[in-house]
């Protein structure tokens, strides 16, 4: 089983479209992990076990993406991104959302 996750920062730039609706592009840098684990699938017929060594990797590299959000009402907002990482673990692929609040 391949478990991975990613950390990233980025540099965004909200434009206003609508009221209460913005766009942004944005571009910055992640760092994933990954790790590999044994596993065992089995359905009504009997299991197979998968083994592999057990091995975390890193790999880092740029991300670019876009997204668009959404306010409701004057402190909350909603968002989704998508995110592509050319070179991380192949090409990586992240599609996001979220719920947030402005303080």
């Amino acid at each position: 089983m391949f478990l991975t996750s990613s950390l990233g920062l980025d540099i965004q730039y909200l434009f206003n479209v609508a009221d209460g609706i913005k766009v942004f592009p944005l571009l910055g840098y992640a760092l994933a992990f990954q790790k590999t684990e044994a596993y065992t699938v089995t359905d009504g017929r009997g299991s197979v076990s998968i083994s592999h060594d057990d091995e975390s990797t890193t790999d880092g590299g740029i991300q670019i993406g876009a997204g668009v959000e959404f306010n409701l009402g004057s402190n909350y907002f909603i968002s989704g991104e998508y995110r592509f990482q050319p070179g991380i673990f192949g090409d990586g692929h992240c599609i996001m959302a979220s719920v947030g609040y402005r303080f």
